[in-house]
């Protein structure tokens, strides 16, 4: 309903927006793409892909394409920002439509620049940008790896996970105080001195759900599941909940001597609308797959079922984790079928044991890396 009323304030032309003077139109057209692009891809609706068109026909005709960089000052940010975050969805209208229109307007945003300073360094000068969206970005260099397969766009993604890791994390898995990337020089503890306002946030979640997804993807490596556990917990799930008309949860502040969680000043944010993105996504960050294989990425109460070369298996999760250490695995096959069922194991755990039907399994259990049971 809301996209077919939505629909009819498109104009002729295929201007979209909600007025003639709006302010960072990337951002706003990068929105509408993934909204439409999801409403096809989870919900079916065919009639997403013609609007989808004829909002990108306009941008085609007139983006900015000056390439701005991302400043703190209004008068940057209502000539356009986050210009380097739209591949990312347009690379998916491609993958679902196999229209090339999508992928060559992609390819004009493809933030080059910024992406190899990690494949050129591993000490890359970033200090001072946009902590959330120059981490966002890298959701681009992911889908520019499943588009075009170059291995440049995937060893961008690795080394800038081990870099964020490494220099912009909280011990919760938040990053950005003031909403600004750090020096690797101790400035980021220094923060909790000195900063109110931590971009612990839902739009900050939001690039970290999608980064763990994109590297558990194409590399495998249990230890990425570490950081999406961390912002389940300590980012979405941390955050204070909508109020009212749009009111909306926005900075931490960790000072020392006191702490508080505050809404935005403005109703209807940026982080109103990734909040509930966060929510719809936990879907697919607990259960990954590959032919012979389930992979338990997180512990929470759920289900699956997974087709595994043709029977259909169901796989239930019961458990109370944080507040309890175990979960519990009942595992129902349609007919009896051989596969893998792989969990990740916590990087700070130690001591994992695994029981099935009350005995004990001998198997590895190393902290990072996936327990498998046949």
């Amino acid at each position: 309903t809301l996209m077919n009323e939505w629909a009819k304030t498109i104009e002729p032309d295929g201007y979209f927006y909600y007025s003639r003077h709006p302010i960072t139109q990337h951002y706003i057209y990068e929105k509408m793409v993934g909204g439409l692009v999801d409403l096809y891809a989870y919900g079916g609706r065919s009639e997403a892909i013609p609007l989808l068109e004829k909002i990108t026909d306009y941008a085609i005709a007139n983006l900015d394409r000056t390439r701005k960089p991302c400043a703190p000052t209004v008068a940057d940010w209502a000539s356009g920002t986050e210009w380097y975050t739209l591949p990312e969805n347009l690379y998916r209208a491609y993958q679902l439509t196999g229209n090339t229109k999508y992928r060559n307007f992609a390819d004009l945003w493809l933030y080059s620049s910024y992406w190899r300073k990690f494949n050129e360094s591993s000490n890359p000068d970033i200090a001072g940008i946009h902590a959330y969206s120059h981490c966002n970005t890298f959701s681009s260099a992911a889908m520019a790896y499943a588009v075009y397969g170059a291995p440049q766009y995937l060893r961008t993604i690795v080394n800038a996970y081990d870099y964020f890791e490494r220099t912009q994390f909280y011990a919760t898995g938040g990053y950005g105080p003031g909403e600004k990337l750090q020096s690797p020089n101790g400035s980021l503890g220094r923060s909790l001195e000195s900063k109110s306002a931590t971009f612990e946030t839902p739009c900050g979640t939001w690039a970290g759900f999608k980064l763990t997804r994109y590297l558990l993807r194409f590399t495998g490596d249990a230890k990425y599941g570490d950081w999406a556990e961390k912002l389940v917990y300590n980012g979405i799930g941390a955050a204070l909940p909508m109020t009212g008309r749009g009111e909306t949860f926005y900075y931490s502040d960790y000072r020392l001597g006191g702490g508080r969680k505050v809404f935005h000043g403005e109703k209807f944010p940026c982080c109103s609308g990734t909040y509930i993105q966060n929510i719809a996504d936990y879907h697919n960050l607990i259960y990954f797959k590959d032919a012979d294989s389930l992979y338990v990425n997180l512990f929470v109460p759920s289900f699956v079922t997974w087709n595994c070369k043709g029977t259909e298996v169901i796989v239930e999760q019961e458990t109370a984790y944080p507040e309890s250490d175990t979960t519990t695995f009942t595992v129902r096959p349609s007919r009896s079928v051989n596969f893998n069922l792989k969990f990740r194991v916590p990087r700070w755990t130690n001591g994992v044991t695994v029981e099935v039907n009350g005995s004990p399994q001998a198997i590895v259990s190393a902290p990072g890396r996936w327990a498998h049971l046949r």
